[in-house]
């Protein structure tokens, strides 16, 4: 039987290399990202830094305007409704000098 799902609002399909970065964290390195007394947590917060710049990157964005949400009632309820990442821009960016 060939069934098409169409609640994608409530969950998506892994993709597989999406599943194969984050087995480490869900299997060996569990700790709590905001933890910065322990180990545990130092090594989650690293990974979430990471994440951030690599997304920032694809985004084009600076590091500090990406935020991550735990899924789509917390997105909805922030200012950019409906995602689970927030790229929150700065009004009037900060200009560099130039030398």
């Amino acid at each position: 039987m060939n069934c098409i799902y169409l609640d994608h609002n409530a969950t998506t399909p892994l993709d597989p290399q999406v599943l194969d970065a984050m087995l480490p964290y869900l299997k060996a390195h569990f700790g709590n990202a905001s933890s910065k007394t322990h180990p545990y947590g130092w090594k989650a917060n690293e990974a979430v830094e990471l994440a951030r710049a690599q997304t920032a990157a694809l985004l084009n964005a600076a590091p500090k305007e990406v935020i991550f949400t735990s899924g789509a009632t917390e997105a909805n309820t922030s200012p950019c409704s409906g995602s689970s990442l927030l790229r929150a821009r700065r009004l009037h960016p900060r200009r560099r000098r130039i030398r």
